[in-house]
């Protein structure tokens, strides 16, 4: 390993910052959101983990590998906004593949070719794992919605939140539908989820929002309904 070059690639998570097309009252870097995506990841594990017999733990450490490295390719591509990624199956074809030799370059430049970087950023999202850091993923958004939008005030950010909520609900339907998890650790999941609906309804009902954002939320429905 090059340690320098990963003095490097530290520096430049640090440096990148997320959320490109808003303006944010508080600036988050792609290395405080690794940092959170990790420690929500961990957390969430060791709670489902402590529920489950032997044979349906999950990896932390597995999981964990996955989510230091879920956007350690920004550091060559930069914060790509998901509507400009996601525009078309051409414009998200041509994304992944420079996010991939973004990965690559990285792996050269660190000397760690023999490791396993490239697979767990490849599959960071993969598996049972991969759908915790997924999760965690997401939640950093609820995350920095809280902050921005509850403690700071920052109103420009109702639209996103709108938007958060739609994903989150897409989120709960593929646990709920899918084989990865038991019903116990399903369970443990949907609590962590209502506490993130908990945060969405309080932003939905923050006095004087932005015109013409709220009303989409009457659209889905936040209340408890996984027992």
């Amino acid at each position: 390993m090059n340690i320098v070059k990963l003095f490097s690639v530290s520096q430049g998570m640090s440096a990148i910052q997320r959320y490109s097309q808003l303006h944010l009252l508080k600036s988050e870097s792609v290395m405080e959101h690794t940092g959170f995506v990790c420690l929500f990841t961990y957390n969430l594990c060791e709670e489902i983990n402590a529920a489950s017999p032997d044979a349906h733990k999950l990896n932390t450490g597995k999981a964990l590998q996955k989510a230091i490295v879920h956007d350690i390719d920004e550091v060559i591509t930069g914060d790509i906004p998901r509507p400009t990624k996601y525009y078309s199956e051409e414009s998200k074809a041509l994304f992944d593949k420079i996010s991939e030799a973004g990965i690559d370059q990285i792996i050269r430049e660190l000397e760690i070719e023999k490791l396993n970087m490239k697979n767990d950023w490849k599959n960071s999202k993969s598996g049972r794992e991969g759908a915790i850091v997924a999760f965690a993923d997401l939640s950093s958004v609820v995350y920095k919605l809280w902050e921005e939008i509850l403690m700071l005030g920052n109103r420009k950010l109702f639209r996103q939140s709108i938007e958060v909520g739609k994903y989150l609900m897409h989120f709960e339907r593929k646990v709920r539908n899918d084989s990865l998890f038991t019903q116990p650790q399903k369970r443990i999941i949907y609590k962590s989820i209502e506490q993130l609906y908990d945060i969405l309804r309080q932003i939905a009902e923050t006095s004087d929002p932005v015109h013409g954002t709220m009303a989409v939320f009457e659209d889905w429905d936040c209340s408890a309904h996984h027992k």
